[in-house]
């Protein structure tokens, strides 16, 4: 709205490099967390080379995080679906990838909620089952790598019935600060 294009003009055979940075803020009222037969809470860890577990300030970049999902059932069903989405500074780790599971305590963060089908993307991680009638509070925990710099905000996780769309739970945002690598 009125700003100047910017032009620049490159000599034949030059390479023109930069750096662009973007601010965008959403508007945290309309991400309230939902409990609709379905509880969710997230929180990140710092994962230490000792494997002990710290708060998650001054994250940098390599650090691992140590992503705990709290689910509260109160109405069990089946076919049941988890959506977390990561924040752009953070990328999760496969544990059946070797070169990224050489901690040997690596396997040992692993759930309590059991799923029958795990999905681990760039942008999200996505876990099944196809069966959970057990009432309860149970932990999910799975790794992620910071891999970036930067202030963002991390969207709400969803559990659902996924033939149910009425039964359902989303957490609350979380804001995320990295830095880069030391």
């Amino acid at each position: 709205l009125g700003a100047k294009t910017l032009r620049a003009i490159v000599p034949a055979g030059q390479t023109v490099r930069g750096r662009v940075e973007l601010k965008a803020w959403p508007d945290l009222k309309t991400f309230q967390p939902m409990q609709k037969g379905f509880g969710i809470k997230r929180r990140y860890e710092r994962l230490t080379p000792t494997g002990a577990l710290e708060e998650p300030k001054n994250l940098r970049v390599g650090d691992l995080i140590v992503v705990t999902l709290d689910i509260n059932v109160v109405k069990g069903n089946r076919y049941l679906a988890l959506e977390d989405p990561l924040p752009s500074v953070f990328e999760a780790v496969n544990p059946e990838f070797e070169t990224q599971n050489k901690r040997p305590d690596a396997a040992a963060q692993d759930n309590t909620w059991t799923c029958d089908h795990r999905e681990l993307r760039n942008d999200k991680a996505l876990f099944f089952t196809n069966d959970w009638s057990q009432l309860g509070k149970f932990e999910m925990r799975y790794l992620a790598r910071v891999i970036a710099e930067g202030d963002v905000m991390a969207p709400p996780d969803r559990i659902e019935a996924m033939y149910e769309p009425d039964h359902y739970g989303l957490s609350d945002i979380l804001r995320v600060q990295t830095l880069p690598m030391s």
